[in-house]
């Protein structure tokens, strides 16, 4: 238990700090990447981002262990405190972290998504390095493998089952900027990248009703406002009669004062309908779902 609960607090500290570069990331993505400052701050900036969340999702993966040199599976939480206060800890050098990654395929990652990996490099050792001055072409190629980047590096910290949740939602405000994101928003290539991360990685983005975005995923999550519709009590969701996606949202905080109905939008399809509340049984039906339901007539479970 002790172990468990070390690793999750170091496994909260990467990801914090991955976030933090992030944030620095969007910044300067939205200053614009054709000035020469704005390019290198962003690169570094994901590149550290990007090397702290493979981190995070070796440890949860695999534990914590697998990100050290030194470290094996049977260190003790005590022996691994001893040993990052006496600074003797040797962390795994990125490239090792991506060959760990392709070894037992962690990310799920194809041949294409590492080369996106491996170009990123190039750009960055080519900007850091070498004060490279990229032609126009590449420079909206670089913008193109950025923003993909940015778009997978943040799927990685969103799809951590905790983050997003209620008592996490503080977390991601402290460190996403709010204003920043909003404008990354407004790139219509950051946009289409999100639908088509989504496209691949889940299903059909759906529309957010929050930020009226098409970044919706299944799980309800938004990467388009960051925030999890299926943990907010004013949300409910039901299954629609047209694609039978449990996508109808429903406002239950005003149900009983409107007579214990609401209109209802499936998130995926569109289309409205109407979601009914039975006083009796408790039980929520969609009204123009197939089958039997209770109406405002009566309870189909009553004697």
């Amino acid at each position: 238990m002790e172990e468990l609960y070390y690793q999750e607090k170091r496994d909260w500290a990467v990801k914090k700090s991955g976030l933090v570069c992030l944030n620095g990331a969007f910044r300067h993505c939205n200053g614009g990447l054709n000035h020469h400052a704005s390019m290198i701050a962003a690169s570094v900036n994901l590149q550290i981002s990007r090397e702290l969340s493979m981190k995070a999702t070796i440890i949860t993966e695999h534990g914590l262990h697998s990100i050290f040199l030194n470290v094996d599976e049977g260190t003790t939480a005590a022996e691994l405190e001893a040993m990052y206060n006496r600074n003797a800890i040797k962390v795994k050098e990125f490239e090792q972290l991506k060959n760990f990654i392709k070894s037992r395929n962690t990310f799920g990652f194809e041949r294409a998504e590492f080369a996106y990996i491996e170009r990123f490099q190039t750009y960055r050792n080519k900007i850091v390095h070498f004060n490279y001055n990229f032609s126009p072409a590449e420079l909206s190629t670089m913008e193109d493998d950025i923003i993909h980047l940015l778009v997978h590096i943040l799927g990685v910290f969103i799809n951590d089952s905790r983050l997003l949740d209620i008592e996490d939602r503080k977390f991601m405000q402290e460190y996403i900027d709010e204003t920043e994101y909003r404008t990354l928003m407004k790139n219509e290539k950051y946009v289409r990248a999100l639908q088509n991360f989504i496209y691949k990685e889940d299903d059909t983005p759906c529309l957010c009703p929050i930020c009226n975005n098409h970044t919706l995923l299944s799980s309800k999550k938004c990467l388009g406002c960051l925030l999890n519709l299926g943990v907010d009590d004013a949300f409910r969701f039901i299954e629609c009669a047209y694609c039978r996606k449990e996508m109808v949202v429903y406002d239950t905080l005003n149900m009983e004062a409107n007579f214990n109905q609401m209109r209802g939008l499936s998130l995926n399809c569109e289309e409205d309908t109407v979601v009914y509340l039975c006083s009796v049984c408790g039980l929520v039906y969609n009204m123009e779902g197939v089958g039997q339901c209770c109406t405002p007539d009566g309870c189909i479970h009553e004697v």
